[in-house]
C-alpha cells in the first residue's frame, strides 16, 4: 500500500481535514483527537491541515518497517 491509500477524514480544498480536527477537540484536546482518529481509521491514517499532508502511524511494527526502509540517513522534520 502507498501513503495515498491511508484512510483519512474528508479533505476539503485549502483547509484539508481541519474541520474534522477541530470537531474532535482541536489543539486543546490533541491526545483525544488522535485517540478518536485511531478508533475510527485504525493504526495508520492521514491528516491534512492547511495544505500540510501527514501520515500518522500508531503501530510500532509499521513504524519500524518504515524506518528500516529509510536507509542510513532518513528524511524527516530535521530538514
Amino acid at each position: 500500500k502507498s501513503i495515498a491509500d491511508a484512510p483519512a477524514p474528508f479533505k476539503w480544498p485549502f483547509i484539508g481535514t481541519l474541520p474534522d480536527f477541530l470537531s474532535r477537540g482541536g489543539v486543546d484536546k490533541f491526545a483525544e483527537v488522535h485517540e478518536s482518529m485511531y478508533r475510527e481509521f485504525g493504526p495508520v491514517y492521514g491528516m491534512s491541515i492547511l495544505g500540510d499532508d501527514e501520515i500518522v502511524v500508531c503501530d510500532p511494527v509499521v513504524f519500524g518497517s518504515i524506518l528500516r526502509q529509510e536507509g542510513k540517513f532518513p528524511i524527516g522534520a530535521a530538514e
